[in-house]
Parts: C-alpha cells; structure tokens; sequence
C-alpha cells in the first residue's frame, strides 16, 4: 500500500529563535491514507527517542495539539510547507492563539510522509529536527496532521514548556 505514494518527501525545522521561514512548492498529487496516521504513535515514538537520550518524556498538550493541526490544516489548505502561515503568523503566534500557558520553544513541519512512525524517524534522522525534539526543557507537544488528495500530507509538530513546569523549576532552583 505504501508503494502507492510516489512524491518525496520534505522536511524543515524551526527552533525557537528562528532568523526566517521557508517555504517549499509541494507536487500537485498525492495519496492519503487515514489509517497510517494515529499521532498518539508520533508521541510515543518521541518519548522513546527522548528516553534513549536520557531525557524526560513530554505530555501531549491540547492547546500544542490545536496549534499544530491548525498549521497542518492551513498548509494543506494552500498547499506549501512552510513554518508561516497563510496569514504570516509563526508557531509562537499560533500557540498563543490556542491559548497555550507556556513558552512554545520549537516547531517541525513535513510533507508527505506515510505514517505516524515515518515522520517521527525521519524527524530524528535530520539534525535541527532532532535537535527540536531533544530540547531539554520541552514538557509538552502536540501533533497535527491533514491531508489533502491533490496537495499531499501535512505534519506540524509544536514543543513548548507549560509555564507552571517553569515556576516549579524556580522554586526548586531557589533552595
């Protein structure tokens, strides 16, 4: 089944402190398939790459969630992968909007790949990916998917750290 999907696959990262954006045409086709997609996948494989880092795991967060799918429905909508929105708002811009108590610290886009698991893998194989995914001080992420039958297939992952995992950590910090 997989074999289907004949277009390649891309990938940008952001992290936090990004200079600028990117944005990249898509092919004119591709194939969806509802059931290769199950972003609770996507979070576990996270937490297992974090865990084999040493690293705490990260809890899925429902503004990150909205914040993400909302990208990833737009870039379907318009048809480019790109860390903008159609309307110009970056990842920060759009975690506020889903009303996140926290600092959104990264965010991953791809395009076209065919499972949960495929863009998690693919993800960790490109280093400012990984590097998003491996930031210390993550909590929390969400996980977005569309897919459009002529525009392709739509990831956006958002990291952040909720803002009271913060004010505990001061606390601590404090003594």
């Amino acid at each position: 089944m997989l074999m289907r999907l004949t277009t390649a696959a891309f990938l940008i990262a952001t992290p936090a402190v990004a200079a600028g954006f990117s944005t990249v045409a898509v092919a004119k086709h591709s194939w969806c398939a509802p059931g290769d997609v199950n972003p609770a996948e996507a979070v576990s494989a996270l937490n297992d790459l974090r865990r084999g880092q040493g690293l705490g795991p990260v809890r899925v967060s429902n503004a990150l969630t909205r914040a993400a799918q909302a990208h990833s429905d737009d870039l379907a909508g318009w048809g480019k992968l790109s860390h903008s929105g159609s309307d110009g708002s970056n990842f920060v811009d759009r975690a506020d909007r889903a009303r996140f108590d926290g600092v959104p610290r990264a965010e991953n886009v791809a395009w076209n790949l065919p499972t949960s698991e495929a863009v998690v893998v693919a993800w960790d194989r490109s280093p400012g990916h990984r590097d998003n995914m491996m930031l210390e001080d993550v909590t929390d992420v969400g996980i977005g998917y569309a897919c459009s039958p002529s525009k392709g297939r739509f990831w956006t992952m958002v990291l952040g750290r909720r803002e009271a995992d913060m004010q505990v950590a001061a606390a601590f910090s404090a003594y």
